[in-house]
């Protein structure tokens, strides 16, 4: 079922300025990029099922292959360029997004770093576009499924849009984040991390396409 129209535009009012911010913040054209984005917003704007409102049936994302998931919107540009700059990511370094989705935000963290990404995505479907948008734009970025798949001791950086996330999985993620070195960053969205071997630093509010959430920083200690 398609969204109301009046809702349609209020996304689109949103999409709008949220991209406007993309552009004055992050400062990043990339033409694969937007490319990506514009057909991601497309298709969650006018598609049946990815289409439906966020929190309206909203599912858990679970570490093995979920029997639903929702996509609920990419995080702004802006947002992922302050995680850029506040934990020092760069070229020569690697960072992983463990629950990456269709993959942009690994893509965007590459495209304004040079680091090399992992992004960790159980659902097939969003991990095959994740692989095909990473080739097309040409960035050192690895979809696998697990992170059991990925170099954990050598990420400086951990990104988690956990929205999506059941508590269960997070927990499962986090307890396999624990091998990056001391010092390294985990960055959540809207969930804080809990286990003990990370050390809560601050939280930031931002507006993302479904309203305001919390970035939770943390130290791996």
């Amino acid at each position: 079922m398609s969204r109301p129209p009046h809702q349609a535009a209020r996304d689109a009012l949103v999409g709008a300025v949220l991209a406007a911010g993309d552009l004055w913040t992050a400062g990043l054209w990339h033409p694969s990029l937007w490319a990506w984005r514009m057909e991601h917003a497309l298709r969650r704007g006018f598609g049946s099922r990815s289409g439906a409102r966020f929190g309206a049936q909203l599912a858990s994302r679970q570490v093995g292959e979920p029997a639903v998931a929702m996509v609920q919107g990419d995080t702004p540009w802006s947002v992922l360029a302050r995680v850029a700059r506040d934990t020092g990511l760069c070229a020569g370094q690697v960072f992983v997004d463990a629950g990456a989705g269709q993959g942009l935000a690994a893509a965007v963290l590459s495209a304004l770093t040079g680091a090399r990404g992992w992004a960790v995505e159980p659902m097939a479907l969003l991990g095959e576009r994740a692989r095909a948008g990473f080739a097309a734009a040409r960035l050192p970025v690895t979809w696998v499924r697990t992170l059991e798949e990925v170099p954990v001791a050598e990420c400086t950086l951990a990104w988690g849009a956990w929205t999506c996330v059941d508590a269960p999985s997070r927990a499962a993620l986090e307890a396999r984040l624990l091998s990056m070195r001391q010092g390294a960053w985990l960055v959540t969205v809207t969930h804080p991390a809990i286990h003990a071997g990370f050390a809560r630093q601050r939280e930031t509010a931002h507006l993302f396409p479904w309203g305001r959430a919390e970035v939770h920083w943390h130290l791996r200690a």
